[in-house]
């Protein structure tokens, strides 16, 4: 058996949410979570915008926001040729090649892959966890999609700062002990922190994460959303937050549809 069969077995197609998609994903590998979930329900994409995700992974984000901006152009970046292979399939699967593109490549150096200046909203999750720290996972692909191996949280933010036309908007998401990381790449980098929501796994624990929005040019004017709250009750019960947010994605419009 060669080697692409051999991946293709220890792959899945599994449905994204209820957005009516579809994403491939390795059995033992990088699988997206509810970070890219909130990532994909804070952004605010506008009819004909151009969008950026940087590190799109197997292309959950992507086909999220996509959902959410029917009328918008999407290119995905992704340095894993294996990750995006999957999103480059998990596209045509979802008869989406008109408007979303993934490109494999390297958002240290986005001028070898993306205009400068070009895109109007980028998205990301990137990795949380410097090299070194933290639990690596032995899967190469999820530990690079984790870990601060193939890219720092500097250069992502410098990405994003390349990639966007001014009063461009950037969304992401971090977790809240790199605040002060956050910050300064943003400052180092000419955009404006302008809005800012503590993620909490529970009402009563620390924020765990923040989803935050950054801007190229305009007012630095900070806004602090009200807090998010994950679960609630016995176990992992999603809060009436979460469910919201599931809910809202379960009711946009499918490909293709009004």
């Amino acid at each position: 058996m060669g080697a692409e069969s051999a991946s293709i077995l220890d792959e899945e197609t599994t449905p994204l949410l209820g957005t009516g998609l579809k994403i491939i994903q390795a059995r033992r590998g990088y699988r997206y979570a509810v970070d890219t979930l909130l990532v994909a329900h804070a952004a605010d994409p506008k009819p004909g915008e151009r969008i950026l995700d940087l590190g799109a992974g197997t292309g959950a984000l992507t086909l999220l926001v996509a959902a959410k901006a029917p009328a918008c152009r999407i290119v995905g970046l992704e340095i894993q040729e294996a990750m995006a292979d999957r999103a480059r399939r998990a596209v045509r699967l979802n008869g989406c090649e008109g408007r979303i593109e993934i490109v494999t490549g390297d958002l240290r150096r986005p001028a070898a892959s993306l205009p400068r200046g070009a895109f109007d909203l980028v998205v990301s999750a990137p990795p949380y966890w410097p090299a070194g720290s933290g639990l690596l996972s032995p899967v190469p692909e999820a530990a690079m999609a984790r870990h601060e191996i193939l890219c720092t949280l500097e250069e992502v933010v410098a990405a994003a700062a390349y990639a966007l036309a001014p009063r461009g908007r950037f969304w992401m998401i971090h977790r809240a002990a790199r605040l002060t990381d956050l910050t300064a790449a943003l400052d180092a980098h000419g955009l404006h922190l302008t809005q800012l929501r503590p993620v909490h796994s529970r009402a009563e624990a620390p924020a765990a994460f923040l989803l935050a929005r950054a801007t190229r040019g305009g007012r630095p004017r900070l806004t602090l959303l009200p807090p998010l709250v994950l679960y609630s009750g016995p176990g992992r019960t999603f809060s009436p937050a979460l469910q919201a947010i599931h809910a809202a994605f379960g009711r946009l419009p499918r490909e293709g549809s009004a």
